[in-house]
């Protein structure tokens, strides 16, 4: 099962605050259960319409963009493509800095 970490950024995430250079410090447990299951720290993250950010691991956000894609292509719906469009404004792959912190792009971040 994939781990899915899901908060709300304009307020704090898991008790973490971010920065005034829209940065979150990405506890040293949770860098190493990114590494262990899915071998690399990299987080897929995009704007919920819950009002939230998502955030993923980047293979998974990836693969579920792929899965959105595909459906669009197979279905053609309209909601699918405007929900697919939505995914590709909004979303960014990121890896914590030498210090295990991860820059929350501006847009993102203005948008929750």
């Amino acid at each position: 099962m994939d781990r899915v970490l899901v908060g709300h950024f304009s307020r704090s995430f898991f008790g973490f605050a971010l920065d005034p250079k829209h940065r979150l410090a990405v506890p040293a447990e949770y860098r190493r259960v990114l590494r262990d299951l899915h071998g690399s720290e990299s987080i897929w993250m995009s704007y919920s319409p819950e009002g939230c950010i998502t955030c993923l691991p980047a293979e998974v956000g990836e693969r579920a963009l792929r899965d959105v894609t595909r459906a669009w292509l197979d279905e053609g719906d309209a909601q699918v493509a405007s929900f697919r469009k939505f995914l590709l404004a909004t979303s960014v792959v990121t890896e914590p800095d030498r210090h295990g912190r991860m820059v929350i792009p501006a847009k993102l971040v203005d948008l929750a």
